[in-house]
């Protein structure tokens, strides 16, 4: 039953060494390899306008379309590892990937939080900091922050709650995979499955 409410699409792009931003989110969302490929996940929140789905059927937009003969009403994407001197580019760059995927509405509202999701017996524990860079969904700070939280509590390989949201967590273990042990791109068939817990 809690599988009906949760699907995962893991995909891992390799990147440029060079590159700081990711180049493959579109890849990512839509499965077109005409630019070029990158790892990442993000945190940005918007709502796709997509009719129909792309003849490409390997990206994450399309994997959803084939189980749920819809496209999702929101997408909400979470990016790790960005720094402040960082925000301008990904704005510049990144964001407008995101878009291409899909029809893009005309707000655009930012606004920054910070989240302890975690408890401690000894010792202190740091907040994580959030920077909403593009929302379109309308939610209110308040219920994006809920929704932070409550994906701290969705990860499989530990009981209680970690200090990120599972999708950056997960997004994490598969690079590592990748960086690590194999040095290539798994296989699409896996894309469904949290094969590297």
């Amino acid at each position: 039953m809690f599988f009906a409410y949760f699907r995962w699409f893991s995909r891992c792009v390799l990147q440029r060494t060079s590159a700081d931003v990711a180049d493959c989110l579109k890849v990512f969302m839509t499965g077109t390899k005409n630019v070029t490929m990158g790892v990442g996940s993000k945190h940005c929140s918007f709502r796709p306008k997509i009719h129909k789905p792309l003849a490409d059927q390997t990206g994450a937009l399309n994997r959803w379309y084939k189980h749920n003969h819809g496209l999702p009403a929101r997408i909400i994407v979470y990016r790790d590892g960005v720094g402040d001197g960082q925000l301008k580019t990904l704005i510049e760059y990144e964001i407008p990937q995101l878009l291409s995927s899909v029809s893009e509405a005309s707000s655009n509202t930012r606004y920054d939080f910070y989240l302890i999701s975690r408890v401690t017996c000894r010792g202190t524990i740091s907040p994580t900091y959030y920077n909403v860079i593009y929302d379109d969904n309308g939610l209110k700070p308040d219920h994006m922050q809920r929704l932070t939280f409550k994906l701290c509590h969705l990860y499989y390989n530990w009981p209680g709650l970690i200090s990120v949201p599972a999708p950056c967590q997960y997004a994490h273990k598969l690079t590592f995979l990748v960086a690590q042990s194999t040095h290539k791109e798994p296989s699409l068939e896996l894309a469904n499955s949290l094969f590297y817990l």
